[in-house]
């Protein structure tokens, strides 16, 4: 969607080709790296979780399993091809 725009803004004389560029470069990088980051940020979280309590840790840890699941699922539904306007 923002590449879109990105491309849009470049075609119009909006922007220059360099920031055409570092801006496709940059939603790229951000692609690659959110989910990596993402399910770091749940580790880290659930880690904090079991260290105040072990109590129920296991149920804790296959929560955290279902959430980076359910990221994975999220993320290719949304990255796949749809044919908006027709067969």
């Amino acid at each position: 969607m923002h590449s879109i725009k990105a491309e849009e803004g470049y075609r119009s004389g909006l922007t220059s080709e360099l920031t055409f560029a570092v801006t496709v470069w940059a939603l790229l990088i951000a692609t690659l790296i959110s989910p990596i980051a993402f399910r770091r940020a749940l580790r880290q979280a659930a880690t904090k979780d079991e260290n105040r309590s072990d109590i129920g840790s296991r149920e804790k840890m296959g929560k955290l399993e279902d959430l980076t699941r359910r990221n994975h699922r999220d993320f290719e539904v949304a990255m796949t091809p749809t044919r908006a306007f027709g067969p």
